[in-house]
């Protein structure tokens, strides 16, 4: 720890024990990437170098009947145009794809792609450890002494959907208003940033992470009755037993009661409630193992509505009616029933498979330094 008089700057250690994907929001087409079906791997290219490939080559029209082409892969355009070395030099990088493609004899997908730095390096940013950090946190002080914000209310008229998605929005800003927003900077508008809490807490981005670390998975839903449903989906991700360290710097006259004891102790309290409130309802199911919680957090996406959310550790016993309804209302009746049903809602467990185990998306455990 660095202690400089006015700030005290600690090393936060990310330990990834399961996949993590940190979306960029763009995707590669089955027609842009390279499956080796013997390797298991995925071979990515830069799209300009391999365009003057295809022109030194005299290919632009067989490259062309490609693109226009239905139900075609890149490993068909190099099998008919002699082979993926002749491309080699517009390689851009390579990763395990275990048996996310084609997997279970399906299609390949799309593939969603990791969030890269400016540089071009894979890496994790600081914002969105903060924000799996206030989770937390939230989640601590909700366990802790139930806050006075009134909770939102709960009904399944469809006329009611935009108010009633407007309205939790308007209580969950009043929740953080009163947990985080005291330090009175601006007293005509509480909602404003200068009054947070979280001013007092800066979370530097990660060193770049190689490309070698990697890994492609494919989206698996595990309902607690067993069944699952594994969907075309893809995603590149950052494959477990990965390190990372990035620096966390507190200003204790902004962050106030928000100290590395007290972020430590919430993710305790979250383990906790996540283990008996959420994991406890896919206990025994065959071929899974579920994680063991000491001082762990989800981060990145695709984790599922309860790794991102508080309110189901807010409403507490009448969570699930109340989840079950306002996801009924904002997207039909995919969640419909989840209550009566599953006794809990969202009813689907994020998981996917990484060389034979299966393995919930984005677990990595915390510490401070």
């Amino acid at each position: 720890m660095i202690d400089n008089g006015l700030t005290k700057t600690y090393t936060l250690r990310l330990t990834f024990e399961s996949p993590v994907f940190l979306g960029s929001g763009a995707k590669i087409s089955k027609k842009e990437y390279f499956y080796n079906t013997r390797k298991h791997t995925v071979t990515f290219y830069d799209s300009g170098k391999l365009m003057r490939c295809i022109l030194e080559n005299d290919l632009i029209d067989a490259y062309e009947a490609y693109m226009l082409g239905s139900g075609r892969t890149l490993y068909d355009f190099f099998r008919d145009n002699g082979g993926a070395p002749r491309f080699a030099e517009a390689v851009q990088y390579q990763v395990s794809s275990g048996n996310a493609i084609q997997g279970d004899g399906r299609q390949p997908a799309d593939i969603l792609t990791h969030v890269r730095s400016g540089a071009g390096n894979v890496y994790i940013p600081g914002s969105s450890v903060k924000g799996m950090l206030r989770t937390a946190v939230t989640v601590g002080c909700i366990l802790r002494k139930m806050p006075n914000t009134q909770k939102p209310f709960v009904t399944a008229h469809p006329s009611t959907k935009k108010a009633m998605k407007a309205e939790a929005d308007t209580r969950m800003r009043a929740l953080d208003e009163e947990l985080f927003h005291t330090l009175k900077v601006d007293s005509n508008k509480i909602s404003n940033a200068v009054n947070s809490l979280f001013r007092g807490v800066s979370i530097a981005d990660s060193p770049p992470i190689s490309d070698k670390a990697l890994i492609l998975c494919r989206k698996l839903d595990v309902f607690p009755n067993g069944n699952r449903h594994e969907l075309n989906l893809v995603r590149e991700c950052i494959g477990p037993g990965t390190t990372v360290t990035m620096p966390i710097t507190f200003d204790p006259s902004l962050a106030q009661f928000i100290t590395p004891e007290f972020i430590v102790e919430s993710i305790q309290s979250f383990d906790n409630w996540y283990t008996e409130h959420i994991l406890s309802h896919y206990q025994g199911i065959p071929g899974f193992k579920l994680p063991e919680l000491t001082q762990h957090l989800f981060l990145g996406g695709g984790n599922g509505y309860p790794t991102k959310t508080v309110t189901a550790p807010w409403l507490q016993d009448d969570a699930p009616h109340a989840i079950t309804v306002w996801l009924t209302t904002l997207f039909g009746k995919k969640n419909a029933r989840d209550d009566e049903n599953y006794g809990i809602s969202p009813h689907m467990l994020k998981y996917t498979t990484v060389n034979e185990r299966k393995m919930p998306f984005g677990l990595c455990k915390v510490e401070i330094l």
